[in-house]
């Protein structure tokens, strides 16, 4: 690996200073290693060494931080080291940012290298700013002063992966690196669902905890009136059956640009991967992500990312008419009823009515500067004809179920701009950089946008009847600045070729 790198002129370990780092690493990491060794397991000693063995790589070789990192994001819950109502979340996903960050500030410090502050990095840091100073104002002041920790990190994502990833390739590694951690994630969570019925499953209440980081399954009690009782959900290796959904869906345009573009024994595994992502939709029993997933297919049809032929067309057909005898009872009754889409008797979907009226309540009085980031607790409150909302590990918390209404409740018009200029930007980007990647007949790349686009251009739609924003969705926070990357390589390579062009001409 040294010799490829120093093949491209970085020649990271030689230099007085990376000796000096790993010198002075190797040595801290030693004593408390050693602290470590007399406090906890041999098990818990073992993971210690290779964490920092980890640590130490990504250090020395930024190359090496993001697609580690990338390889963490699906499991971004099972590496939790505390509760979900802890005023700062800390995981393991999260120190190997901090590490990946610190590897890239580092670098670009010895080597003297320029770090990269483009528009919507400073369009998302102007709604974090404000996220931040509400915290003098807010209504609920210790669940604002926890989400500014959110929003905080969503902004150093950010800015690590539009720093770090400045070309197609290391974009395309990246995103496959994901897409494999994902469909592991994708097959221990459906061998929970169906090999630990008993262990696996636990309430509403409980899945924000440490100790219950390896369940997968939960038994959600949101539409009991109309079921008579709780259906088995899968929420995977994330913190909620809606969020599983969404990050499986979010696969779906990538496992067809991947199929699209290899042939033989990757075709095979892409297809594989298509199938857990599909079936574990099915099983996250959510219906607005039932709906996204096969709006994300069609959309990838209609743009041309996925073509199939008859004989594709009548496989799929028989392999679903084979898979849907395999389907739980749990999701006929909450997912495939049509009846729950209806007020009348989906519970969820007529409480959002009552969230989005008092929601609007609030703007009136606060349109300008918001009750404060992370509130869950005021518009519960102000439903009174009935105790409603979601059961967390601190009672009942309830938000608008609304992104394009939340937001300017918790912040503000100012924020507002900001944040939606912010996902305007980056959702835009990737259809420019197709336009132009098209126009300099670049297939695999124009391709890649279109899965870009496949990708983006859901969230804001599932926004509008959940806060979609407000989930961990690190899928998306990946491959937004990616997006913003293949806009800048798409505008460089169409004027390279209109310079060719001009001197050809002259």
């Amino acid at each position: 690996m040294r010799r490829a790198l120093n093949a491209d002129g970085l020649n990271l370990g030689g230099t007085p200073q990376m000796l000096a780092l790993a010198m002075l690493v190797g040595l801290s990491g030693s004593f408390v290693l050693a602290a470590l060794a007399t406090a906890v397991s041999p098990v818990k000693a073992l993971i210690g060494v290779l964490g920092a063995a980890v640590a130490v790589a990504m250090m020395l070789f930024p190359e090496l931080a993001v697609p580690i990192l990338c390889l963490s994001l699906p499991f971004e819950r099972i590496g939790r080291l505390t509760d979900d109502v802890d005023t700062v979340a800390v995981s393991a996903s999260r120190i190997l940012g901090l590490i990946a960050l610190a590897s890239l500030v580092l670098h670009a410090a010895l080597r003297k290298k320029k770090l990269h502050f483009e528009l919507p990095v400073f369009l998302y840091g102007g709604y974090v700013a404000i996220g931040l100073m509400s915290n003098a104002w807010a209504w609920t002041p210790e669940e604002t002063y926890r989400d500014g920790f959110r929003i905080l990190g969503n902004l150093l994502f950010f800015f690590l992966i539009i720093n770090a990833v400045r070309d197609y390739a290391t974009a395309k590694r990246v995103v496959i690196l994901w897409l494999v951690a994902s469909m592991a994630a994708g097959l221990y969570s459906l061998g929970e669902y169906y090999y630990a019925p008993q262990t696996g499953q636990i309430s509403e209440s409980e899945m924000g905890l440490q100790s219950t980081r390896s369940t997968t399954v939960v038994t959600d009690l949101s539409e009991a009136r109309s079921l008579g009782g709780g259906v088995r959900r899968l929420f995977g290796t994330t913190a909620h059956p809606t969020l599983y959904g969404l990050n499986m869906t979010m696969t779906l345009p990538f496992l067809l640009w991947a199929m699209r573009t290899n042939r033989g024994l990757w075709k095979v595994l892409c297809f594989a991967g298509i199938l857990i992502a599909a079936y574990s939709v099915f099983l996250s029993n959510t219906r607005a992500v039932l709906l996204l997933a096969a709006f994300t297919v069609v959309f990838c049809l209609l743009r041309g990312l996925w073509r199939p032929n008859l004989q594709g067309v009548l496989a799929l057909g028989l392999l679903a008419a084979a898979v849907l005898p395999f389907i739980p009872e749990d999701v006929y009754l909450r997912t495939l009823d049509p009846s729950l889409y209806t007020t009348s008797k989906g519970d969820s979907i007529r409480v959002r009515f009552k969230f989005w009226s008092k929601s609007w309540d609030l703007i009136g009085e606060t349109w300008w500067h918001g009750i404060g980031n992370g509130d869950e607790t005021t518009l519960q409150k102000m439903v009174t004809d009935e105790d409603t909302g979601y059961l967390s590990t601190q009672g009942l918390k309830a938000s608008a179920h609304n992104e394009f209404i939340w937001v300017m409740v918790e912040v503000g018009i100012f924020g507002y701009l900001c944040f939606w200029g912010f996902v305007g930007y980056v959702t835009t980007a990737a259809f420019r950089a197709a336009t132009l990647m098209r126009r300099a007949h670049a297939g695999e790349e124009y391709l890649f946008c279109l899965a870009c686009q496949g990708l983006l251009i859901g969230i804001p739609m599932f926004a509008m009847q959940s806060e979609a924003f407000h989930y961990p969705l690190k899928a998306w926070w990946l491959v937004a600045p990616i997006s913003c990357m293949m806009l800048r390589v798409a505008r460089e390579r169409v004027a390279v070729q209109r310079q060719e062009l001009a001197e050809a001409v002259s």
